[in-house]
């Protein structure tokens, strides 16, 4: 967030030093002085290249739709971990790994569930 004060010109009426808002980054602007435009431009992009920085390699922007599709994927993956803790039988995960795939090719498009599955369980001795 980045607080911003139009009408330069004008005198300070609002102090933010003595708010809970004294952190974020302010700016005076006025729409007739180009300096305060560029000031205000280089402080917005200051705070997001900020932002930037702070993130890693799992963080990412999703839509709803994309949020809802990773939370499922998520929930099925964890009943496979749960049914592998309870019994050693890898054929009672497959349904949860191909729901999982299914959401998640929502995502990133399609691809085929049994070349997945064939891909993933390549090294373990398992019935079809």
């Amino acid at each position: 967030a980045v607080l911003i004060q139009n009408k330069a010109d004008l005198p300070l009426k609002i102090n933010f030093n003595t708010s809970s808002l004294s952190k974020l980054p302010k700016i005076i602007t006025s729409k007739d002085d180009s300096v305060t435009i560029d000031n205000l431009l280089k402080t917005i992009e200051d705070v997001l290249l900020l932002d930037l920085e702070k993130t890693n390699e799992f963080s990412m922007s999703v839509n709803l739709r994309q949020s809802n599709a990773l939370k499922s994927s998520l929930v099925a993956l964890e009943k496979c971990i749960h049914n592998l803790a309870i019994s050693a039988d890898f054929e009672l995960c497959v349904p949860d790994l191909k729901d999982s795939i299914n959401y998640l090719a929502e995502i990133v498009g399609s691809k085929d569930n049994e070349e997945m599955l064939d891909l993933l369980f390549s090294n373990f001795c398992i019935g079809k």
